[in-house]
This record gives structure tokens, sequence and C-alpha cells, in this order.
């Protein structure tokens, strides 16, 4: 009787040791969304199939309004992307929307919060009154430096001082941004002095038009997809925007003149919906904390800019041989940067009527020079 009553108990005790030894299915090992993935149960029981393992994988969506081979895209989200994904083990993947199919210009930070899109990159310059901090961060009249490590410095310093807490109460968490390429006012007919710019026709953001419009120049607001015909059609003759719209839109071929403008910035911001931040596990939050501001994002963005210039360079001067780059004369230069001075107070006010730190804000942008 003894024996048979141990063989029984052995016997039970090898079901539960089986039992114990199972793995849990994951169901998100095809990826899935945050919101997919941590979904709770709300069934009572105590199974863990329903809950996210080590090995789930968080697909987010990403959207962007530049196509595939842009070099935007090619040389500076992707890579972000991909550092991000393999800085997390593969279990932070991306579907990318390109050419604004999931949000357009203007579209994407909204759309972050509300929940169009996980991801995307989209120019501050686009949403003027909306953001204060950034606004006065990209208004002409300021410098951020004279190397590409010095200006991605002090765009870290000033983002993780005034931007980022600004952005996460809007729910955005800021991933990174570009070090700013340089800006150029581009044009049809050579600048020689300061009365050159009263006979321009510029397509340019509102922002920009202020460098220029006390002059008696004329601005209107029109995306880079529609400045070739304009300028072809003598609509415009000049631009004022950030290098990339020359090779990426071929516009070298319709202007001859291309005038750096050292005290303006263009900047190209990656968000994530804060809600989309906030359903990923701990861990993968931390990832994301421990890449953005990282000497890894730094070099990936100063990479970015050698990249991106490279590439104009070369289209321009395949395209066009001459073509010609070059600095604006002294005098054009210091009167349009006085011009600045303007649009710089009015922001200013937009930033106390925020009931944010104007003064703090425009001390810090000063320290970096200009």
């Amino acid at each position: 009787m003894k024996k048979a009553l141990s063989l029984i108990l052995a016997a039970v005790m090898l079901l539960a040791l089986c039992a114990c030894g199972s793995t849990p299915s994951n169901p998100s090992a095809n990826a899935s969304t945050p919101s997919d993935t941590n979904a709770p149960s709300d069934n009572g029981s105590n199974t863990d199939d329903s809950a996210p393992t080590d090995d789930t994988v968080y697909n987010l969506t990403f959207a962007d309004t530049a196509s595939e081979g842009n070099p935007l895209w090619e040389f500076w989200m992707k890579p972000v992307l991909e550092a991000i994904t393999e800085a997390s083990g593969g279990r932070i993947t991306f579907t990318p929307y390109h050419n604004g199919s999931l949000a357009g210009f203007g579209e994407i930070l909204k759309g972050c919060q509300t929940g169009v899109c996980d991801m995307g990159n989209d120019s501050v310059n686009n949403y003027p009154g909306v953001y204060p901090y950034s606004e006065l961060m990209v208004t002409p009249g300021f410098s951020f430096g004279d190397t590409d490590e010095e200006r991605i410095d002090n765009l870290f310093k000033y983002s993780q001082t005034y931007t980022v807490p600004a952005y996460e109460a809007e729910g955005l968490y800021l991933i990174g941004e570009t070090p700013g390429v340089p800006v150029y006012l581009a044009t049809t007919k050579p600048i020689e002095k300061t009365t050159d710019l009263g006979e321009r026709t510029f397509a340019t953001s509102p922002n920009y038009a202020a460098m220029v419009t006390p002059f008696g120049a004329s601005a209107s607001n029109m995306i880079p997809a529609e400045q070739y015909e304009s300028i072809r059609l003598n609509v415009i003759d000049s631009i004022i925007n950030g290098a990339g719209p020359l090779q990426a839109f071929r516009l070298y071929e319709v202007l001859d003149y291309a005038y750096e403008v050292p005290f303006a910035t263009v900047l190209n911001q990656m968000f994530m919906s804060k809600t989309s931040y906030d359903k990923l596990p701990a861990d993968l939050q931390e990832v994301l904390d421990n890449f953005r501001f990282s000497e890894e994002y730094k070099q990936i963005a100063i990479n970015f800019v050698n990249s991106m210039m490279d590439t104009v360079y070369s289209a321009v001067e395949e395209g066009k041989p001459g073509f010609v780059f070059a600095e604006l004369p002294e005098g054009v230069a210091s009167d349009m940067m006085s011009a600045c001075d303007a649009q710089i107070a009015a922001v200013s006010q937009k930033v106390r009527d925020a009931g944010l730190d104007a003064d703090g804000a425009l001390e810090m942008l000063r320290s970096f020079g200009g």
C-alpha cells in the first residue's frame, strides 16, 4: 500500500513539474503597436498569455514628408530609427510612411498628439505661434556656433532646458533634432547691396521673411514643391530656406546664386507621441532616454549635415556648373541681421504671453553668438 501511494505521489509531482516548465505564448511576437501590447487583461485570470514578455516587439508608425531617397531620410531619420532598433535589441521597430502619406507638412506634430502616428519629423517653422520656445529658437538673428559640434551642443543645451519640458506638457516627446543645415538666400540675380533686396520676390517662411520685407521685398509662404515652376514663370525670383530644397527639388536649375545666412537656422525635429512613449515598458523608455542627446545621436546629426551638403554641392556642380555659392556682402548681412531685432522682440513677447521664461531663453540663445 505504501509503495503504491509513493508511486501516485511521484506521478503527481512529475505532472506539476512539466506544467511549470511550459513557456507562455507571446501574441505580440510578430510586431504590434504599444496600444496593442500593453492593453491590460480584464478577464480576471492570473494567466500571463496576454502580458508582454522580454521579446515583445513594439512596431511604431513613423510619419515623414520626404521621399525615401531624400537626404533628410537617408542620412538622418533612417540612421536614427536604425540606431533605436539596435539599442532596443530589435524590440522597437518602425513602419515609415513617406511623402506625407500619413500626415503632411505642418500636420505631424498634431498627428503625434492625436494618435494619427506614433512618431515623425517636422519643422517647427511650420507652426508659427504654437510652440513659443521653438519659434524663438528658429527666429533669425541668432547663431548657434561656428562648427557642427558647437551647433549641436548648443541645440541640445537649449532643448533640454526649454524645449523638452514645453513639448512634454503638450503630449510630445522630443527624440532629436538636426544641428541646423546652412540657410541660403538663393536668387536669380546677384545681391550686392541692401537695396537689391527690395527688388526681389521671395518664397520663404514667415519668420525668414522678416529679414527682407523691411527693405521692400515681397514674400509669400510657398512649399518647396511649388517653387520651381513659380521661379520658372517669374512669379518669384528668390527663396530663403535650408540647403536641402536646392537639391531635392532641383531649384538650382532655375536659380543662379546662393548666399549663406549664418544668423538663421532651419531646424527639423523628430517627435514621438508621449502617449506612445508612456505605453512602452520602462526598459524601452530608458533606451529612448539614453539615446536622445547622446554622443551617438550627436554623431548621426553631424554626419547628416556633412552628407547633406556633399549631396547638394555635388548635384549643383553636376547640374549647373556656373551656379555660385557665396557669402552675403558684409553690409547686407549686418542690415538683415538688424532687421531681425523686431521679429525677435515680437516672438519674445509671445513667450512671455504664454507664461514662459523669455528672458532666460533669450540670454541662452544670445550666449551662443550672433
